[in-house]
C-alpha cells in the first residue's frame, strides 16, 4: 500500500466516522478507552506472571 492510498483510505474512514451520530462516535471513543485499559491490564498480568514463574524456579531448586 502507498502512502498517498492509505492517507486517502484515511480520509474517507474520516468522512464517514465524522458522519456517525454523536452518540456513536461517544461509544467508540469510549470503548477505545476501554480496549487500552484492558491492554495495560494484560501488560501488567503477563509482568506478574513472569515474576510468579521465575519464584517458582528458585523454589524447584
Amino acid at each position: 500500500m502507498s502512502a498517498a492510498s492509505f492517507i486517502s483510505d484515511m480520509n474517507a474512514l474520516q468522512k464517514e466516522f465524522d458522519a456517525l451520530p454523536l452518540e456513536v462516535t461517544r461509544l467508540i471513543g469510549s470503548l477505545m478507552e476501554l480496549v487500552e485499559v484492558q491492554q495495560s491490564n494484560i501488560g501488567t498480568l503477563l509482568v506478574a506472571n513472569k515474576k510468579l514463574l521465575g519464584v517458582i524456579d528458585e523454589l524447584k531448586g
